[in-house]
């Protein structure tokens, strides 16, 4: 993909040269953890939870090596206004080491070469606040979460050095929210909505132009929702749609794919106690879309067309 759109490409443009590959590397992984998690209920309305984990990360590639020793905290309170309702807030953190994919032919997305070898994980702080209610005796169960996640020690590559440095941040705040119930006891619906709002906050010097953009591969608006009903006792039928905001395939938020919406089918038949059929069916209406972008844009994935499968349940 070399337009700007991969539903409107430039099937002309020159992509560089092409080679084959290069030579045969070994890559081995040794990864070591441990972790302590505990839950203190303080009163009937109020718990208290917390958790510690230290991992040790190595990496071994032809003659790089990197070894990567770090600890990562998570720590909440629960709230229980009613027995049908909480509310929490938490904060967690996580790490990721060079090497994380144990790639090595592209050290910017995870994997190790000589310009990533030294360097120590990068940093991810979470922050959330979030409350589920059951409601209606149970027949309806709501969820919300507002929350923003941190990067810190990002890996750029900055002009003129041979290694890359930990000086990029990148940051997406959010909303979350999800459902699921009965309007009647044949009928029942599922759902959620999330909405992020990323940003590049630090860049390299050569790359100022995108800070401030959004962050490559998140889409800004998602949605779900499912239900399903059942005709008989033993013959359930239920449809979907699934919509997907565009995203971005690189940093300047010049290439991207579009939005799409997608609709599903199912039907289920009961055929004894322990013996079930199920029907499925993706991309009802086999609309052309693409669901994964190349972070360079380079190329896009098209999405499979309509694709239905039947599955049988037996139970012993």
């Amino acid at each position: 993909m070399n337009g700007q759109n991969a539903h409107d490409p430039n099937n002309y443009a020159w992509i560089g040269s092409i080679s084959g590959p290069g030579a045969y590397t070994n890559t081995l992984v040794n990864d070591a953890s441990f972790y302590v998690f505990d839950t203190a209920k303080l009163s009937p309305q109020w718990e208290l939870n917390g958790g510690l984990r230290f991992e040790h990360y190595d990496i071994q590639r032809g003659r790089l090596q990197n070894n990567s020793d770090f600890i990562n905290y998570q720590t909440g309170v629960v709230y229980k206004p009613q027995s049908n309702g909480s509310i929490y807030v938490t904060y967690s953190s996580s790490s990721n080491p060079s090497g994380e994919y144990a790639d090595g032919s592209n050290s910017g997305y995870g994997g190790i070469d000589a310009a990533t070898v030294n360097l120590d994980p990068e940093h991810n702080d979470l922050y959330e606040i979030g409350t589920k209610w059951d409601l209606f005796a149970g027949r309806l169960s709501l969820t919300g979460a507002i929350f923003r996640i941190d990067k810190t020690n990002m890996r750029i590559s900055e002009p003129g050095e041979t290694e890359q440095v930990l000086e990029g941040a990148q940051r997406v705040e959010g909303i979350e929210i999800g459902f699921q119930g009965s309007i009647t006891p044949e009928w029942r619906v599922y759902g959620g909505y999330t909405r992020l709002n990323s940003e590049i906050v630090e860049a390299a010097s050569n790359a100022q132009n995108t800070v401030g953009k959004d962050m490559p591969m998140v889409a800004r608006d998602s949605f779900n929702i499912f239900t399903t009903y059942d005709l008989t006792r033993d013959l359930t039928v239920g449809i979907g749609a699934t919509f997907r905001d565009q995203i971005y395939a690189n940093a300047t938020n010049t290439r991207w794919i579009d939005d799409y919406w997608r609709f599903d089918a199912m039907a289920s038949y009961q055929l004894t106690e322990s013996v079930g059929l199920r029907l499925n069916i993706q991309n009802l209406t086999d609309q052309t879309y693409y669901d994964n972008i190349y972070r360079s844009g380079g190329y896009a994935s098209i999405a499979p067309g309509r694709v239905a499968w039947l599955t049988t349940d037996v139970k012993f």
